[in-house]
């Protein structure tokens, strides 16, 4: 821990004297104003990340209890996925097994400028939260949507798979998608959600339809995201028979909700549908 924290100050120690270098370099050459702003805006975004205390990270925490463990992992998670409406309700009906998944099924995505999340045509395998932007903004990704007629890679998977997991098209004004400028996801946002609830689906043709990511996110800010794995959240459902009878009518919902839609899964379940996800009436389905 200690070590942590040194290193910590030598990192806000050479960035200072960094900038004050650049300053008297600017000085002494007598560069412009204008060309200095520049210079150390360009450098102020490339500053070195103060290192974040992941909770893998800390090696003294690896070797508390199981029931400590559990609580730790809790607490610094769930408020978290409390954010997400239908997560916050399964915070107050069954603590227990959201507390599991905590322990079991999240863990946590350090991304620096420039680094790729994942690609379009790659297995989806993750919900993602945005936990933490190291910067002034509240930036952290931008995602970049599959151009139209390359959704779903016709290149790798059968066309008849085409269009059945993306939005329904009264849900896709909401998302403004311009192929050629990404979406920006922000800090306190979540995507991925599909990941959770689709899993391998099975086409009429009785072909196994992998769950994929329809476009690529890249980070353009230094920031921590939180990640819950699709198949370990899914393997401990079992374990909470509640748990899993209260989430099935939502999965279902979700995953008819989205098929037959042509754009933007990734991003699909803004708090807004959520909300309307979990107060449909669990009919014809």
């Amino acid at each position: 821990m200690t070590a942590q924290v040194t290193m910590a100050m030598q990192t806000v120690s050479q960035h200072t004297k960094s900038r004050g270098q650049i300053a008297l370099f600017m000085s002494q050459n007598d560069i412009s104003i204008e060309l200095g702003k520049q210079i150390l805006l360009y450098v102020k975004r490339r500053k070195p990340v103060h290192p974040w205390m992941r909770l893998d990270g800390v090696e003294s925490l690896k070797h508390l209890p199981d029931q400590l463990m559990l609580q730790l992992h809790f607490e610094v998670y769930s408020p978290i996925l409390g954010t997400h409406p239908m997560w916050a309700q399964l915070l107050d009906s069954h603590p227990t097994g959201v507390a599991k998944v905590c322990c079991q099924a999240v863990s946590e995505v350090s991304m620096k400028a420039g680094d790729a999340l994942f690609h379009q045509g790659v297995l989806a395998t993750k919900m993602f939260f945005v936990r933490k932007v190291h910067d002034s903004g509240d930036e952290a990704l931008m995602y970049y949507p599959a151009e139209d007629g390359k959704e779903h890679g016709q290149n790798t998977h059968d066309t008849s798979t085409q269009g059945r997991m993306s939005v329904l098209e009264d849900h896709v004004v909401h998302y403004h998608v311009y192929l050629k400028h990404g979406i920006s996801i922000r800090k306190g946002e979540w995507f991925g959600e599909h990941a959770l609830w689709l899993v391998q689906d099975v086409c009429t043709a009785g072909k196994e339809v992998p769950v994929l990511h329809h476009g690529s996110a890249l980070a353009i800010e230094a920031c921590e995201l939180m990640a819950i794995d699709a198949i370990k959240f899914r393997g401990i459902l079992p374990e909470h028979p509640s748990l899993l009878q209260e989430l099935q009518p939502y999965a279902k919902r979700f995953a008819t909700t989205i098929q037959g839609a042509v754009a933007c899964v990734d991003l699909w379940g803004k708090a807004d549908e959520i909300k309307a996800l979990l107060h449909e009436p669990f009919l014809n389905l």
